[in-house]
């Protein structure tokens, strides 16, 4: 499940995702590298600085309940690495661009 856009095409091996129609770009950032058919999790960048989280959606009440969501907003899941790969490389381009 995709939040926040529709896509057109997806590419996940560290290419972007588009809108057919020219809404908005994505940029892979995160996530399974090896995946194929875009339907891994995955961490996108937008062209406005926003994220977009592709992730298994949540549909357990409870967890629902403890998120208390406002209209229009949903909430997925993803593996902790997907995050913490992106911010670990983000960490080290910037220590390293600190020389």
């Amino acid at each position: 499940m995709t939040v926040g856009v529709r896509f057109g095409s997806i590419e996940c091996d560290g290419g972007a995702a588009d809108d057919a129609w020219g809404q908005m770009m994505l940029r892979w950032l995160s996530g399974e590298g090896s995946c194929k058919n875009g339907t891994c999790p995955t961490l996108w960048g937008t062209e406005d600085g926003h994220y977009v989280v592709q992730g298994y959606g949540i549909t357990d009440p409870a967890r629902l309940a403890e998120l208390n969501l406002s209209v229009g907003e949903t909430a997925v899941e993803i593996p902790a690495e997907v995050l913490e790969s992106y911010f670990r490389t983000r960490l080290e381009a910037y220590l390293s661009a600190q020389g």
